[in-house]
């Protein structure tokens, strides 16, 4: 079943930033555990460069999990102080990350004339902002329970078959697991989606719109 609309990432775009930045970037040591990273370092803005793996992007005012960004992935060239006062970056164990300094990478952009291209990619990250508010502000449960599993679907398959649906919806909205598990077996009844232990085979046709 094709999915709602989503924000396009353009990879090429970021393949070829990342390529270039990571000239003058330094590899990030990882604990077996994960590690949350920190955009300032001696008092200077650092742009992270996500090469393999994965960033799970949290709101500290809730712990939601408000995002997860899959490589290749670039994050911190808008240099905002006030931005990351708001969320919690965490770094997975078997992620291959750099870092540049925003000076460096500002100085890489004018040299090789990459304002087209990162002006694309910031693009991407603001549509990709503007559907989260879009799923998750003023939604009732069952919408973002909907949109969570739209999202969830686009996943690659073999990570798919092993998220828990109801995981994946509960840390991304908050919502009680007593409420998804009645929305998602309504679904299921229905023959929305076919399910299997837990986890999201696939979805058979067109969510309704209303519960």
């Amino acid at each position: 079943m094709k999915s709602v609309n989503e924000p396009v990432k353009n990879e090429a775009a970021i393949i070829k930033l990342i390529n270039i930045f990571k000239r003058n970037a330094k590899d990030v040591d990882i604990e077996a555990e994960g590690k949350d990273f920190d955009f300032v370092e001696n008092g200077e803005l650092l742009v992270l460069l996500l090469c393999e793996g994965k960033i799970d992007i949290y709101k500290t005012s809730d712990n939601l999990l408000y995002a997860c960004a899959m490589a290749p992935f670039i994050l911190g060239i808008e240099g905002s102080f006030y931005r990351y006062d708001f969320y919690r970056f965490r770094l997975h164990h078997h992620c291959i990350v750099k870092t540049l300094t925003l000076n460096q990478c500002i100085e890489l952009i004018s040299a090789h004339d990459l304002i087209k291209t990162v002006l694309n990619y910031q693009a991407y990250l603001n549509d990709y902002t503007a559907s989260r508010i879009e799923l998750l502000v003023n939604r009732t449960s069952y919408e973002m329970v909907r949109g969570l599993l739209y999202e969830l679907e686009r996943l690659p398959h073999e990570t798919r078959i092993k998220t828990s649906i109801i995981n994946y919806i509960k840390y991304r909205s908050n919502l009680s697991k007593s409420g998804i598990v009645s929305i998602i077996s309504t679904l299921r009844k229905g023959g929305y989606i076919e399910v299997c232990r837990g986890k999201l085979i696939s979805i058979s046709r067109k969510l309704p719109k209303k519960y």
